[in-house]
């Protein structure tokens, strides 16, 4: 099954068309501002272990941050030392795992349909979905733990499917359990191993795994997951608990502590899916059913089914949040890839035609908008205040819905740009469709979503203000060991961290994200009381406090000592 090949040209050219997409969409616009909350933290703890030199404990401004496994910062790390610490180099590692997973499923796609098509589509459907745009916008851990657990069932196929088993396979699948266990702990292991299982109850089957291909692969398993926990537990008193019992198992059941996160409808978790997929999801119909072919072929296609069900199930039990759909879009992709490649299925053509009438709505949409904004809709925004951020959003994409009105203003026209790209997609996709070329109206859907990415990207630079501290952090870069005040929660300006080494102290503020590090004897002081602002605010050393005119207006600062002002905040300094 899995037998190797001959590089043809074919096989060149769609790799080539994959990297394209991936540098395009996910390489070239990489060197954007750090957001504040989870993008600050986890870029940011990738740079202390460089700059501590320590790469056990992760730590993000001198504070214990042990709530996630550490092969994310590892590769962040070692990204900064190949490129240096930069925007770029903190969200390379993001990009070449999502190239990663689209070569797998292109490579298993293609053992599966005979040719090269099935695999190309699926890897190009990974790419160009808005999950995986939206997902890796910022740093998390998600994107890897996607890659272990795709080149786990890959090596998996290998051992189960193939006549003679490699012992690489096995070396493997054990080294993916592993990655897949470093990335999002206990999740990152339950993950594959439950879709075997779960694969293996369809099929009916025993795994043909010998007894010494399950030794190597226990033996890869314990050698590279384990030694991090027990150094890690051994420096980090209390590290046993607060990282498998509170934020794993009590977050399952959405008890874990502090509740800095809202737990989404299970519905709404499920409609989401067909969002994250857009437009993909629009071919989810054709893929029941898939005509089974070979053993092979069977077995990809159950696979892929169990995958995405056992993602599904796991949160549709638990606690959810918007990303923990993102481990389903790989088999899902890996299905419509093997459905868009059969060209005598008939609800494909359904599909496309289907998207072309969504698409109409969405050019009257555009056209609607942009004529009501010509009118009387740029009236509303005049004169419109800065917003100004000082707690830290619950969910990912609250800021869509707390942005201000300067901001949503100029929002107006690349929305307009991206329903009207999504009305000429769908409409060519469905022309090609008609004449009889699927592979054109499938590149005419890949390109519309390609450029839909770059909006979206572009959208996120027109809010950087609000959503990153980043102006400020380099305004306060040649200040190492400044003391700045933040009047408002952690998340809010984290990202300075990113961009100055200066100490982070925070006035009427929370900071759930590091709360379980500040218990910690040796973290540092972070919560201050309005006696001490004053107190710095009249000493002898240099102190910034952040916050609106009116909280600084508050404390008795001086306004007209402002550094520096951006996004509703200013930054001044008491001397």
């Amino acid at each position: 099954m899995f037998s190797v090949s001959s590089v043809s040209l074919r096989v060149f050219r769609g790799f080539s068309v994959l990297l394209a997409a991936a540098i395009v969409v996910y390489v070239l616009p990489s060197a954007r501002a750090i957001l504040d909350d989870g993008d600050a933290l986890y870029s940011t703890v990738a740079a202390e272990m460089i700059s501590r030199n320590d790469w056990v404990t992760p730590q993000a401004g001198g504070v214990r941050f042990l709530d996630k496994p550490p092969l994310m910062y590892w590769l962040v790390a070692l990204s900064y030392l190949v490129f240096g610490v930069s925007e770029w180099a903190a969200r390379l590692p993001a990009a070449i795992g999502i190239f990663a997973t689209a070569l797998m499923l292109a490579y298993l796609g293609r053992r599966v349909a005979g040719d090269d098509r099935a695999g190309i589509v699926a890897g190009l459907i990974f790419i160009l979905s808005a999950g995986t745009l939206f997902f890796t916008l910022e740093a998390f851990p998600d994107i890897f733990l996607v890659v272990c657990l795709t080149g786990a069932v890959l090596c998996f196929l290998e051992l189960h499917c193939a006549e003679k088993q490699s012992v690489w396979a096995a070396a493997g699948l054990g080294a993916a359990l592993a990655g897949a266990t470093l990335s999002k702990s206990l999740i990152g292991i339950f993950f594959p191993l439950a879709t075997i299982a779960a694969f293996l109850f369809v099929e009916r089957k025993r795994p043909r795994v010998t007894w010494s291909h399950m030794a190597l692969i226990a033996a890869v398993f314990v050698g590279i997951a384990l030694p991090w926990h027990v150094i890690a537990a051994a420096r980090n008193p209390g590290f046993l608990y607060h990282y498998f019992v509170n934020e794993q198992i009590l977050r399952f059941f959405g008890r874990r502590e502090p509740v800095d996160y809202g737990s989404i409808p299970a519905p709404i978790f499920w409609a989401l899916l067909l969002v994250w997929l857009f437009p993909w999801s629009a071919f989810l119909p054709a893929t029941w059913r898939l005509p089974g072919g070979d053993e092979n072929r069977s077995a990809i296609i159950r696979m892929s089914w169990c995958w995405a069900g056992v993602v599904i199930g796991f949160f549709t039990l638990s606690s959810r949040l918007e990303h923990y759909s993102f481990p389903a879009l790989p088999p899902l992709a890996l299905l419509i890839g093997i459905a868009l490649a059969d060209t005598n299925r008939k609800s494909i053509s359904r599909s496309f035609t289907a998207l072309a009438m969504f698409g109409v709505v969405l050019g009257l949409a555009a056209g609607g908008i942009g004529v009501w904004w010509n009118a009387t809709g740029a009236e509303m925004f005049a004169g419109a205040e800065a917003g100004a951020r000082s707690r830290a959003y619950t969910n990912l994409f609250s800021p869509l819905f707390e942005l201000p009105a300067e901001t949503r203003a100029k929002l107006i026209w690349p929305l307009v740009g991206a329903l009207g790209v999504f009305a000429a997609g769908t409409a060519a996709a469905w022309l090609w469709e008609r004449r009889g070329n699927r592979l054109a109206a499938f590149g005419s859907l890949a390109a519309m979503m390609a450029v839909f990415c770059l909006l979206a990207l572009y959208s996120l630079r027109l809010c950087e203000g609000l959503l990153s501290s980043k102006p400020f952090g380099l305004a306060l870069k040649d200040r190492e060991g400044a003391q700045v005040i933040v009047c408002g929660d952690y998340e809010s300006a984290n990202s300075i961290l990113f961009y100055a080494p200066v100490r982070l102290l925070l006035y009427e503020g929370r900071a759930d994200s590091i709360a379980a590090g500040l218990r910690y004897d040796d973290a540092p002081k972070m919560m201050i009381t309005r006696e001490e602002v004053d107190v710095l605010r009249g000493g002898e050393v240099r102190v910034y406090l952040l916050g609106t005119r009116k909280q600084i207006e508050d404390l008795g600062w001086d306004a007209s000592r402002a550094v520096l002002g951006q996004g509703g905040r200013l930054l001044v300094v008491n001397r």
